[in-house]
């Protein structure tokens, strides 16, 4: 008789994923796919982006709070965007790209809502901490919700 086997993900293993899964891991592409299921990957090619840019991770910037200097690469930090909007963003704020790429509000909270923030965060440097903790439990109820669903 053969023995039915699944894998089993549990919340330690998605805490595991979103304390360790960092920019040049070769498991964040395969998390971040689940994280953007309805991406069109056959005709479109994504990068990999830093919602607030990786160079403004200095000690320099002045609205970064200082324990955050290191937490560029994490997962919470990055999301899937088509290339070449990734390219023409370059290092731009996440606000002031926001604007300009989101002509009304609701194409703005459309974003926010597909990136998992909260559609009334303000994506400002003074608030990275804020950011982290908030987009880090949403990516978390995600991933549970998914593999919730594979049991």
């Amino acid at each position: 008789m053969k023995k039915n086997h699944h894998i089993e993900i549990t919340n330690d293993d998605i805490e595991g994923i979103l304390d360790n899964v960092q920019f040049g891991n070769p498991a964040l592409f395969p998390v971040l796919q689940l994280l953007y299921p309805n991406l069109d990957y056959k005709n479109s090619k994504f990068h990999i982006d830093h919602i607030y840019p990786k160079s403004k991770f200095t000690a320099n910037n002045k609205s970064l709070p200082e324990e955050c200097i290191d937490m560029k690469n994490y997962l919470f930090n990055l999301q899937l965007l088509e290339g070449s909007e990734n390219i023409s963003k370059k290092a731009k704020d996440p606000e002031i790209w926001l604007a300009e790429v989101c002509k009304t509000e609701e194409e703005k909270n459309e974003y926010k809502c597909k990136n998992y923030i909260n559609r009334d965060f303000r994506l400002e440097w003074a608030n990275m901490k804020d950011f982290e903790k908030m987009r880090r439990e949403n990516i978390k109820e995600q991933l549970q919700k998914l593999f919730k669903s594979q049991a």
